[in-house]
């Protein structure tokens, strides 16, 4: 039964995904918004709830649960910082082996990219050290004041970014099952549905997952950070897969990158505020990955100017070694 309740599960997820990308994409459209802001804004924050809620739910809970709340944190840009990427990397590769991209690179404007790694990077640095140099009270307040204001800033600034192309619109699915005239009200009503069977359908799949775990004798922590973001980050992964085989390469990458901003601010503010804020001594590498990996996205953009699939390929390598980490607590 667990197993066909996951299944189940997944179905939903990648359903519900499709009409939420197809949703965005309209919206975005609509609002004339960049592909950057669309990705980076609309659909990050949308696709990353399913992995936002589970940390919210852990919290409220109580104490008896807090490493999953903590593990769903560190877990969600982990996943998408190293075994998306080596995903993403590898559509690429096959694309261009098949001759259906004329070269290895993604075809994105560096600007929303840098922007969205220098906000990750700044913010998971200032939870590092307010989990592991200035553990205290005062610090996670503090520190959970400056996230705050670190994404308002962000928002403002994709906003006012006009970079990148989405390239042609798509018909809107809600309307054209129903036979109807498209409008906003029926995009608003698409992205709201698709959202509301994410969030369940996650939720649901993590369960199995947690019951899974659980009989495997696997610990709260190592459930939260390797099992559950296989589900919770199945929207990520399906709307940048599908966007990529589009060609929509920003669209597909600022999804990616936006949601670790959004990811490294709302979850990590609540954890700082609502509980102690206790880090296991295991959890350093956890963070120090994906603050790894976003140097060299930086560092590949800033000293050539494009980002090769070749690079986010040896990202998987960071995953495997979590992996092995974790696996022998």
């Amino acid at each position: 039964m667990t197993f066909f309740l996951a299944l189940v599960s997944i179905i939903l997820i990648i359903s519900a995904s499709e009409l939420f990308s197809n949703a965005v994409e309209w919206l975005g459209d609509s609002f004339s918004l960049s592909s950057s802001a669309t990705g980076s804004l609309l659909a990050a924050t949308g696709t990353a709830l399913p992995e936002t809620i589970i940390p919210i739910i852990a919290f409220l809970l109580g104490r008896s649960v807090n490493q999953i709340g903590v593990g769903a944190i560190l877990g969600a840009p982990l996943m998408l910082s190293t075994l998306t990427s080596f995903l993403m990397a590898l559509t690429i590769i096959v694309m261009r082996l098949s001759k259906k991209r004329e070269n290895l690179y993604f075809d994105v404007p560096k600007k929303p990219i840098i922007r969205d790694t220098l906000f990750f990077i700044f913010n998971y640095l200032t939870l590092f050290a307010v989990s592991y140099i200035f553990n205290g009270r005062l610090f996670h307040i503090a520190a959970a004041i400056i996230l705050v204001c670190s994404y308002v800033a962000y928002v403002i600034l994709n906003l006012k970014d006009k970079s990148g192309n989405q390239g042609e619109s798509e018909e809107l699915l809600l309307a054209k099952i129903a036979k109807l005239e498209e409008s906003i009200y029926f995009a608003l009503l698409q992205l709201g549905l698709s959202l509301v069977v994410l969030v369940a359908a996650g939720r649901l799949f993590v369960g199995q997952i947690e019951h899974l775990g659980a009989s495997w004798g696997a610990s709260l922590f190592v459930i939260s950070v390797i099992i559950a973001p296989f589900a919770t980050e199945l929207p990520e992964k399906y709307n940048s897969f599908r966007w990529l085989l589009k060609k929509k390469d920003t669209l597909a990458l600022t999804n990616i990158t936006g949601a670790m901003v959004f990811q490294s601010v709302l979850p990590v503010v609540i954890g700082l505020v609502a509980t102690g804020w206790i880090m296991s001594g295991v959890s350093v590498q956890t963070v120090l990955t994906p603050i790894v990996s976003s140097f060299l996205i930086l560092a590949s953009l800033l000293l050539t100017g494009r980002l090769s699939a070749i690079i986010l390929l040896f990202f998987g390598a960071g995953y495997l070694i979590n992996l092995y980490f974790l696996i022998h607590i």
